[in-house]
């Protein structure tokens, strides 16, 4: 389907006007390669250019900072553009494993459209590749001729060209041990692993994994070589990359929802001359969705419960007030997925120490199942809640309370240290019998902590608004505490007179995004935990 247009210049700088060389080749093309680490893909056209066309050089050597550079370009199919540049720093995008090059210009710009363009470089009068051009960055609201200080980001040549020496050059490539396409992938079954090795610079290892129903897939890597794996559709279309999956080690990893059919691995060297061994393995699980959130009846406010999804069990802690109007929690203790797809577990309410205790202990914490509580989903936003306390019974139709940009949550089998959204429930090991559970929308953290009272009662408050403070190395959130009361928990309407108190404030501040630290204060009294996310089951929650 790839028609060519060549020599599309026009006839003097400003003018409509197209040079009367130009001439459109149909004839379509070849896909020979494509690497999504660098966002380059390399055609073979099927029809030869028309007479007089020059062909560039490429150099495959790393771009330097501060190299003066040239981009050509056709934005939106417009005759040639160039601009000129200099290669000021490498950077990694969020949707890239790779860093790229990030380009700041001195004459010219370059415009929507243009993505798939060429970086040159000039070297003896005459033009080298040195780069695919990626997107522009919009940090300082967008590049523009009078806005020069955001960056255009191209996929660099140096990685790429390793991978398609063999069809530049026409040499066949050394000896491997896996094909380097999907057209001669090989199985990697579900439950499996299989040794591999990156043989040569620019050696591609493509792995076929068919599934049977709907769940979802965790392929990975041990051996702690540096690989990138990236996870393919059956049409070759990427789904998901990983460079390392956690903080502690090079590892791949990633976990993506998928429909039965067929998929395929690319694993690759994350520094593109290097080799090395690794095994690469598959693990399923049968969940599909994951209903990690905080849900709320719509028209109800000051009550709500909190959901957290890991494997096919739910956990939930219910805020919302007993007979006499106080603040009360309940909570929903693991939650089984039935045969009908709902979910179903005991209610339990809990006495313990006051909420400052020190150090904190367990043995002084108590439950008594008060009820159960089953939740039946009619889609990915609505379910209907039923449970007794006391024997008293509740139902209501319950959606996901929205109050920013909504995080996607998904499963995970690692331990989260590069998962940037914080929407979980949070602990401090080993102090079992309180929690926080974490809603995170945007640069907005809602924070609802449930402990005790001086009295052992229980307690929860409410951070509603923490805002985000960013620092080279940390990210806190930080905002007023809240107390509440409110109406029965099974008034029939429900009146809204849920009345908040400030009692305090709270901050919760990360450095890496599966351990923090807690800071609050309630009527003066203050305390300051190390909390980490809580783990119950597996596939874990993770969110974007």
């Amino acid at each position: 389907t790839v028609t060519s247009v060549w020599f599309n210049e026009a006839t003097g700088c400003g003018l409509a006007s197209i040079v009367p060389e130009s001439i459109q080749v149909s004839g379509g093309a070849q896909l020979t390669f494509t690497n999504y680490n660098v966002d380059s893909t390399l055609l073979q056209l099927n029809s030869m250019p028309p007479d007089g066309v020059s062909y560039s050089g490429y150099n495959a050597a790393e771009v330097p900072a501060g190299a003066n550079v040239v981009s050509i370009s056709h934005p939106q199919g417009d005759p040639t553009k160039y601009a000129l540049g200099k290669m000021t720093k490498q950077i990694r995008l969020i949707d890239y494993p790779q860093s790229e090059y990030a380009i700041t210009f001195s004459r010219g710009v370059i415009e929507g459209g243009s993505s798939g363009s060429g970086l040159f470089t000039l070297a003896n009068g005459t033009l080298q590749l040195r780069g695919i051009l990626t997107g522009t960055t919009i940090k300082n609201g967008g590049l523009s001729c009078t806005n020069l200080d955001d960056f255009a980001v191209y996929g660099r040549f140096e990685i790429f060209y390793p991978e398609i020496k063999s069809y530049l050059t026409n040499t066949p490539n050394p000896a491997d041990d896996y094909g380097n396409t999907i057209a001669t992938a090989a199985d990697l079954p579900i439950g499996g692993k299989r040794a591999g090795r990156i043989n040569y610079a620019g050696d591609v290892d493509v792995f076929r994994i068919n599934v049977a129903q709907p769940g979802n897939l965790t392929v990975y890597s041990t051996g702690g070589e540096d690989l990138v794996g990236t996870l393919l559709d059956s049409a070759g279309a990427m789904l998901q990359f990983n460079d390392d999956a956690e903080s502690r080690a090079l590892d791949f990893g990633l976990t993506v929802k998928v429909s039965p059919g067929t998929y395929y691995l690319n694993v690759v060297h994350f520094e593109p001359n290097n080799v090395g061994d690794y095994e690469v393995h598959a693990d399923y699980s049968t969940v599909t969705d994951n209903y990690s959130d905080i849900w709320y009846t719509q028209g109800e406010d000051g009550w709500g419960i909190a959901l957290n999804h890991q494997g096919n069990i739910l956990g939930g802690a219910l805020y919302t007030y007993d007979v006499d109007g106080s603040n009360m929690w309940l909570l929903l203790n693991g939650a089984q997925k039935q045969a009908d797809g709902s979910y179903s577990g005991p209610l339990l309410r809990f006495t313990g120490p006051t909420f400052n205790t020190t150090p904190w202990p367990v043995q002084s914490v108590a439950s008594t199942q008060v009820g159960t509580m089953r939740l039946i989903f009619t889609d990915t936003k609505t379910a209907q809640m039923t449970y007794t306390f006391n024997g008293v019974p509740v139902s209501k139709t319950i959606t996901r309370f929205v109050y920013g940009t909504p995080a996607i949550c998904t499963f995970s089998v690692f331990d989260r240290s590069y998962t940037r959204n914080l929407q979980d429930i949070w602990w401090t090991t080993p102090e079992a019998g309180w929690g926080i559970n974490l809603v995170q929308q945007g640069n907005i953290v809602s924070a609802a902590l449930y402990t005790y009272d001086p009295a052992g009662n229980g307690l929860w408050l409410l951070l509603g608004q923490g805002l985000r403070t960013l620092t080279e190395t940390t990210e806190t959130f930080s905002g007023d505490l809240l107390r509440f009361t409110g109406p029965v928990f099974n008034a029939a309407p429900w009146p809204m007179t849920a009345t908040p108190t400030k009692v305090g404030t709270m901050s919760l501040e990360f450095t890496v995004n599966n351990k923090g630290k807690l800071t609050y204060s309630v009527n003066g009294a203050q305390v300051v935990k190390q909390i980490e996310r809580f783990v119950f089951s597996s596939p874990m929650t993770s969110c974007k």
